[in-house]
């Protein structure tokens, strides 16, 4: 580690300064915070809004909903550790 060159020995000598309230967040004449403007702009086109219309559409999601409502998430999980180690039985995969 290499020594700080620019600061003094004499430590107790050293006065920090308070820091400065940061002015650019809120307008001075009007008081609001800046940051909403065009914010129905930014937010356009959501993920949540994408993200549900694919899981309508996606065949796989549906069965699985499907499945988790007939058989419920215990019985499922079950179902799923079966599958996987018997496909690991296949692949010859030793139990550890």
């Amino acid at each position: 580690v290499t020594p700080d060159f620019n600061t003094t020995v004499n430590v107790a000598d050293i006065r920090l300064s308070k820091p400065k309230p940061k002015s650019n967040t809120t307008s001075q004449n009007t008081g609001t915070w800046e940051g909403l403007k065009g914010l129905e702009e930014r937010t356009k086109g959501s993920l949540i809004d994408a993200t549900l219309k694919e899981m309508e559409d996606d065949d796989d999601f549906q069965l699985t909903a499907e499945r988790l409502k007939t058989l419920g998430q215990k019985k499922m999980t079950q179902e799923e550790r079966k599958n996987r180690r018997r496909a690991l039985d296949n692949l010859g995969v030793p139990d550890f």
